[in-house]
């Protein structure tokens, strides 16, 4: 009884593997006739094929020189790109000596690339792990409902219009910020409790102990306080800013840059000096919002898609320059 049983189970998995062998080998047949196909035949255009590759190679350029175009790489590809004009310039002229020092320094090209476009590479990547969550519309923060934007801008407005009071609350979006979740001295404590006003303004209140620091919201709930957030580098953004509205920007706000450059979070920010309300994101920052504007931000962020947040922060920016 048990090796008919043995046979038969035998049998079965032989069957099965058969099954998906079988699956296998049309995968590899239609790889094969994909691979051999010739789209120029069959529209009667020569080497159609090379133009669509051609194309997708300027539309890749095209979007690499838009990317960053308002960052600081922006200016170390252009500075690369006189230095080639300068190389090939010297070669021309017989200038062996210049020629051959900036030929030494393009041969380290790719290697010299990767390391001065770390952060833009890693942001990038980022950014197009993201897209599909765009394409298929799916939800930005799993979690949120109604009622939590309405606890959430009755603590900011709170928050606002008390003396000595400032916060930053980061609504978390399709990038996880364990980060900057993980304890460390002091910083970083989990929370994981439902949204309420109450909560909220106590935790930013002056002078407690967790209220030195960042608050993150995931799915529907106040995970973490007290998080520390490094602010952002790109010291000319922040001076423009300044320049911009007559006095420095605070810690708070400079965090807030720092952090929407690396995530696609909303990061709401209120100022404890001026009570003003602020939203960063995608290495931006929009200040003195009014109490609509920002609702209408936490309203996409905490219950529509990443596709909606962008509409709704792209028409921030028609009234906002920054």
């Amino acid at each position: 009884m048990f090796n008919q049983s043995a046979y038969a189970l035998a049998a079965q998995s032989k069957g099965f593997f058969d099954i998906l062998s079988d699956i296998n080998l049309k995968i590899q047949e239609l790889l094969v006739k994909i691979n051999s196909f010739d789209l120029s035949e069959m529209i009667g255009i020569p080497h159609f094929t090379d133009y669509i590759d051609l194309a997708l190679l300027a539309l890749l350029i095209f979007c690499a020189l838009r990317y960053v175009k308002k960052r600081r790489s922006g200016k170390m590809i252009a500075g690369i790109i006189i230095l080639f004009v300068i190389y090939l310039l010297c070669d021309l002229l017989s200038f062996h000596t210049v020629a051959f020092v900036l030929q030494s320094f393009y041969h380290a090209g790719t290697v010299a690339l990767i390391i001065l476009f770390s952060k833009e590479i890693k942001s990038g990547l980022e950014s197009l792990g993201s897209m599909p969550q765009y394409i298929f519309g799916l939800r930005y923060h799993k979690g949120g409902k109604e009622v939590y934007v309405e606890r959430i801008m009755d603590a900011v407005t709170s928050i606002s219009l008390s003396e000595k009071m400032g916060a930053i609350i980061v609504i978390e979006g399709y990038t996880k910020l364990d980060d900057h979740i993980e304890k460390r001295k002091g910083h970083n404590t989990l929370i994981n409790a439902e949204i309420s006003s109450e909560l909220l303004k106590t935790i930013f209140m002056n002078g407690t102990e967790l209220h030195d620091g960042g608050l993150i919201i995931r799915k529907g709930r106040v995970y973490a306080a007290s998080c520390y957030f490094p602010p952002t580098e790109n010291f000319e953004y922040v001076n423009r800013i300044n320049s911009f509205t007559g006095h420095p920007l605070g810690s708070r706000h400079q965090a807030a840059i720092g952090l929407s450059e690396k995530c696609d979070a909303v990061i709401i920010v209120i100022s404890e000096e001026t009570h003003a309300m602020s939203v960063a994101y995608r290495g931006q920052i929009f200040m003195d919002l009014t109490t609509d504007q920002l609702e209408d931000v936490v309203t996409a962020a905490m219950m529509r898609s990443g596709a909606d947040v962008k509409k709704t922060i792209d028409n921030i920016k028609k009234v906002k320059v920054h």
